[in-house]
């Protein structure tokens, strides 16, 4: 996945670096399958709120991403999806 955002980054003319956290995203993904909390605590030494605080910001991403320019319709109407059924 870091690949293909470094490769969308550069087909826009951005430069500086982006990077993903491995263990954040996995959290993420683990959250966004639908995995028990009690097990998501269990993968990571993160506070319960510190979690939580990445998450949220995660969903405020979501929120901005049909907003920006150039967004494939695709993607705009997924994540709109996706933050109805976060909710």
């Amino acid at each position: 996945m870091q690949s293909r955002v470094v490769s969308a980054q550069l087909a826009r003319g951005i430069t500086f670096d982006v990077p993903l956290d491995a263990t954040m995203a996995g959290l993420v993904e683990a959250w966004a399958l639908g995995t028990p909390w009690s097990t998501i605590l269990g993968l990571t030494s993160l506070s319960e709120g510190d979690i939580i605080r990445l998450l949220r910001r995660v969903l405020d991403l979501l929120r901005q991403i049909p907003r920006l320019p150039y967004v494939p319709v695709s993607l705009s109407e997924t994540t709109a999806s996706r933050q109805r059924e976060a909710k």
